[in-house]
């Protein structure tokens, strides 16, 4: 079963949530399922091996990127979700193209 969020303008984005651990650390990647297989621009492609996972809905993604040691968010709507919840701040959002992403750290 699909589980789907909506965005601001009630539009439907499909998540991708991949969680990879080590002895030392758990990293979890959010992204839009949308973006997979991309070229965002010149040199930056949506590898699937890492972007690629279990769709789920963007809240429960977010949760899971919460408490990783370390998480990457791809997508405008994952970041902006992510700002409105508390797990990265707006100063730390970069661009690659017209794509919002973030790296975040647990501390």
């Amino acid at each position: 079963m699909r589980r789907r969020s909506t965005n601001k303008d009630n539009s439907v984005v499909t998540v991708l949530v991949n969680r990879f651990t080590s002895e030392e650390a758990t990293y979890v990647v959010v992204c839009e399922e949308a973006l997979v297989n991309k070229e965002l621009e010149k040199g930056f492609f949506v590898d699937p091996r890492y972007f690629g996972g279990i769709q789920t809905d963007l809240d429960n993604a977010l949760i899971t990127a919460k408490e990783a040691d370390y998480a990457t968010l791809l997508g405008n709507s994952v970041v902006e979700r992510a700002i409105s919840l508390g797990i990265c701040s707006p100063l730390s959002i970069r661009r690659i193209g017209k794509t919002k992403y973030a790296e975040v750290a647990r501390v």
